[in-house]
């Protein structure tokens, strides 16, 4: 596995191949059984994205209650990488022959977003916590400078897991997020709170043990949370779809985005270009559609 990020060669390939990435694109079926089935666990035939079979459903029909205003208010966004490398991990591997890992990949993926993001509104801030074997830790409060955030990103480190860890409690995360004085209470907020997990394991199952300040924040009208999967291969010898479906939970709102990818690069930056969306701008997941119509509906003259 090659060592650093990709070369300014590979993410130039990369970036051009995006150009021509469609959202359908179906060469990926053999890696995205998951998303086939985004709202079902293939082992329980459970739908999470159904109020009833969702925790604390109160929290979902105030949520569809709810007519929150389409305003481009800037976004304070915390994004979790899991710095995870599990011990069989499959890595990412380009035409060329260059082999890196999935966290290579990610931290390149983020400073995508964070620099397309930047481009639309340079209002926007982000921080960045990073997901370790058993814990969570704060290492950027949020801040525009994109230089620094760069920085920071290049030098997050993988940690290698040789022991099996069956859960991880998400809960490490919020307690450090409660911590944050960021007034989402306010009626009127100057911002938008954003989290974005990325999460890379697919033998560990993240859960929490207390739901408290999770469910704390999602009651918040401008507290949204989404999440990335970036997993193996679904075999029985991984537990990726029992994963995709505790993270699939998490929408208790009903208006998270939550996605999924394999080993595929292209596929895993058109998953983080779809979170560049505004969430007060975008419509329900199951409702977004990529494809470009066009609006020329002119009748063409002819000389009959």
């Amino acid at each position: 596995m090659a060592d650093g990020s990709p070369s300014d060669d590979d993410v130039y390939l990369m970036s051009q191949k995006l150009k021509s990435i469609s959202a359908n694109d179906t060469t990926n079926q053999n890696y995205s059984r998951i998303q086939n089935n985004k709202t079902m666990n293939n082992s329980t035939g459970a739908n999470y994205h159904s109020s009833e079979n969702r925790p604390n459903s109160r929290i979902v029909n105030q949520r569809e209650d709810m007519k929150l205003p389409a305003l481009n208010l800037p976004e304070k966004i915390l994004i979790i990488i899991d710095t995870i490398r599990e011990s069989d991990c499959t890595p990412f591997e380009f035409g060329c022959g260059s082999k890196y890992s999935p966290l290579d990949i990610i931290k390149r993926a983020v400073q995508f977003f964070i620099c397309s993001k930047s481009t639309i509104n340079p209002k926007h801030e982000y921080a960045l916590m990073i997901l370790d074997a058993d814990s969570a830790k704060l290492i950027c409060d949020f801040t525009n400078d994109e230089k620094k955030l760069s920085s920071i990103l290049k030098e997050i480190q993988e940690i290698v897991l040789t022991d099996t860890v069956e859960y991880f409690d998400l809960d490490t995360c919020f307690q450090i997020i409660s911590g944050f004085s960021i007034g989402i209470g306010e009626m009127f907020p100057s911002y938008v709170y954003r989290t974005i997990l990325i999460y890379t394991r697919s033998n560990c199952i993240p859960r929490f043990y207390m739901r408290h300040n999770f469910e704390l924040f999602m009651k918040h009208n401008y507290y949204f949370f989404d999440a990335l999967f970036v997993h193996e291969p679904p075999s029985d010898n991984n537990k990726s779809e029992l994963v995709y479906a505790e993270l699939s939970k998490l929408d208790i709102k009903n208006n998270s985005w939550i996605f999924e990818v394999g080993r595929y690069a292209a596929q895993l930056h058109t998953q983080m270009a779809k979170l560049l969306a505004h969430p007060l701008q975008r419509p329900k997941q199951d409702s977004a559609d990529y494809k470009i119509f066009s609006n020329d509906t002119t009748e063409k003259q002819t000389n009959v």
